[in-house]
């Protein structure tokens, strides 16, 4: 891969610092990220192909931190009887 920083332009470099550092979690995840760096959303998803497509990323998508997704997403009562299940296990626990 170090034969191909030449074919990374400013953008495609800003673009893969930004996806680095973690994905959107929204409706429109792409279109949050190209408004951020100053793309249109279209430009972003051709940028990540080529980045793909030359070697550059292994893999689109988001990466999900299970713990925080499962705070997220289980209601808090849901979580105190998963948490009870389990032997009071903080990764499972209520938020908050």
């Amino acid at each position: 891969m170090p034969h191909l920083i030449h074919q990374l332009d400013m953008p495609d470099r800003r673009l893969i610092d930004r996806y680095q550092r973690g994905f959107p979690v929204c409706e429109r995840p792409y279109a949050a990220m190209a408004d951020e760096l100053g793309l249109t959303e279209n430009e972003l998803l051709l940028r990540l192909e080529r980045l793909q497509t030359l070697g550059v990323l292994s893999r689109v998508g988001p990466v999900f931190e299970h713990t925080r997704l499962a705070r997220v997403c289980w209601p808090p009562s849901r979580c105190r009887r998963t948490s009870r299940r389990h032997g009071q296990s903080s990764s499972i626990a209520p938020p908050g």
